[in-house]
């Protein structure tokens, strides 16, 4: 409301020609980008008077009747750390005046919500299984085969920044919150060794009770006969993975 500290705008959109003929009739309009919760009292314009000086005007613009400036961000914005192993929630405390929020993931928006203060993000990055190496002896002993893994493990999700930004009825969004990360949690790693039918890697079936590592397979064929042996891993919210043959 005053002609002073004033702030160089950020154009994304110009319909100024170079030289603007007084009766033209197609309106002309600037579009800034980095001051969204703010209508402006005016604009300055550089006049070019020639090679060595230049002037500077205003144009005063009319707001809106009715105007009412955007929502404050939400605060106190929150996201679990590892809590679901299915969703990341991520909670806020509404901005007076606001009637729609929307979350945004490593600066992606996922979608305006209602007047909510809470958010399930079944989108973010799932955990994972490393599955390792497997390994067995090869006649090392009389009465079993010693199965073990090496490498494997059950990592928790990708960990993301979320972001909340309220609207009002207006359409006047907010600036961004402030960021909390957060991201999926992973159970813990099961094991399941399985065996060959045969000397040949196919036709596996589950080892009884073989969940261990080590684990020593005394149902091995006691002739000295060859199997193929795999370990099948699991964890809460990861995808099942299977280890060398």
């Amino acid at each position: 409301g005053n002609d002073e500290s004033w702030t160089e705008l950020t154009v994304s959109q110009n319909t100024f020609d170079r030289h603007i003929e007084e009766d033209q009739a197609d309106p002309k309009y600037i579009t800034v980008t980095n001051e969204t919760a703010y209508r402006y009292y005016a604009f300055k314009f550089a006049d070019n008077y020639g090679a060595n000086y230049m002037g500077v005007r205003r144009i005063e613009l009319q707001t809106e009747d009715g105007w009412s400036p955007a929502p404050d961000p939400p605060t106190n914005v929150q996201a679990t750390d590892g809590t679901h192993t299915d969703k990341v929630v991520i909670t806020w405390t509404k901005s007076a005046g606001a009637t729609e929020y929307q979350v945004y993931r490593d600066g992606v928006g996922l979608g305006w919500l209602g007047d909510v203060a809470t958010y399930d993000d079944t989108g973010a990055d799932a955990p994972t299984i490393t599955a390792g190496t497997a390994s067995a002896s090869d006649g090392t002993s009389l009465d079993y085969v010693t199965l073990s893994t090496a490498g494997e493990s059950a990592n928790a999700g990708t960990v993301h920044s979320y972001k909340v930004r309220a609207k009002d009825a207006e359409e006047n969004e907010s600036e961004d919150s402030d960021p909390d990360n957060g991201n999926r949690g992973v159970g813990s790693l099961t094991l399941q060794w399985q065996r060959s039918a045969a000397d040949s890697d196919a036709a596996y079936s589950d080892i009884d009770g073989a969940n261990t590592d080590p684990y020593n397979d005394t149902g091995a064929p006691a002739n000295g006969d060859g199997r193929y042996y795999k370990c099948v891993e699991n964890a809460i919210g990861a995808a099942e993975q299977t280890t060398n043959a």
